[in-house]
């Protein structure tokens, strides 16, 4: 080692068994506990990407692949206090939210069904002038 020459901490100093670390960045070791059903769903995804592409990969880089979309998505996650609202934030998708125009309709439809004459209302709405 030259004088000056920094040396990671996180690399070994010796060669050692395994495969070795590929990491470029600082990185460290950490436990997760995981649902079954995610762990299945990393299996699964791991099996077709080896198939599809021909190349292993991990269930750490998957996790280390969807932990970087996530940075880069842009969304500020720092909104989310559950991890629905947080699943919410990165599909994009709309809080379900009751619509009461729709529950009215509903309302409305069902009524005219009870009350019509066998007719149902898509029909009888043919036969109404506005």
């Amino acid at each position: 080692m030259n004088e000056g020459e920094r040396v990671s901490p996180f690399q070994p100093k010796q060669p050692s068994r395994g495969r070795p670390i590929v990491h470029t960045e600082p990185w460290a070791k950490i436990t997760v506990v995981l649902l079954d059903r995610h762990v299945a769903y990393l299996d699964r995804l791991a099996i077709d990407i080896r198939l599809k592409h021909g190349k292993a990969i991990s269930r750490a880089e998957i996790i280390r692949g969807l932990i970087e979309a996530a940075i880069h998505s842009g969304v500020d996650l720092s909104q989310s206090d559950s991890i629905d609202t947080l699943v919410e934030l990165l599909t994009g998708a709309v809080p379900k939210r009751k619509n009461r125009c729709s529950e009215i309709d509903t309302a409305l439809l069902e009524t005219i069904e009870e009350r019509s004459d066998g007719v149902r209302p898509p029909e009888r709405a043919r036969h109404v002038r506005i």
